[in-house]
């Protein structure tokens, strides 16, 4: 091919052609993190007053999602911060009511780069790829507003859960 002064064959156009195709399948879907309140309180009902929140919607059906379940299920991933008092309330409120587990696993593309420190450092990589929890993981089917009423949570010591519920 001739442009203008400039010969190109077709091998650089089909190498960069390949490269450009490869990043884009590679890529992580852009995840729009929220952090509105009010919109997470009708999702959820804590039995304490959080400080503040960031979480996201995953519609597990779309291109990009990370789970495989039918085409209408999703789930919300939140990290949500509690002051001291709130926090105390909140963890009274799991240890009275849910059931606790100390060996739970997810995938490695579970964490998130938006995850604060204190959530990333709760994990820990297996010999087998897939990322333990390092905390008590607590049932939080009590804590989503159906049709929200699959998951679980774990808390850390800066006052911070994290919270995974789903539909099925």
């Amino acid at each position: 091919m001739y442009l203008g002064g400039y010969s190109f064959g077709m091998r650089p156009l089909f190498i960069l052609f390949i490269a450009l195709v490869l990043f884009r399948c590679s890529s992580a879907p852009d995840e729009k993190v929220e952090t509105s309140m009010s919109h997470f309180k009708k999702m959820v009902k804590l039995p304490a007053e959080p400080s503040s929140v960031k979480w996201i919607i995953v519609n597990q059906g779309e291109e990009g999602s990370r789970m495989l379940e039918g085409p209408g299920d999703y789930y919300l991933l939140a990290i949500v911060s509690f002051r001291e008092a709130e926090f105390d309330k909140l963890q009274a409120a799991l240890e009275q009511h849910s059931t606790k587990s100390n060996n739970v696993t997810r995938s490695r593309d579970f964490i998130r780069d938006w995850f604060p420190p204190s959530i990333k450092a709760s994990f820990t990589e297996d010999d087998d790829g897939t990322e333990h929890i390092n905390q008590a993981v607590y049932d939080a089917k009590d804590l989503g507003v159906s049709p929200l009423i699959h998951g679980d949570c774990f808390l850390t010591e800066n006052n911070e859960m994290l919270l995974y519920l789903y539909t099925m």
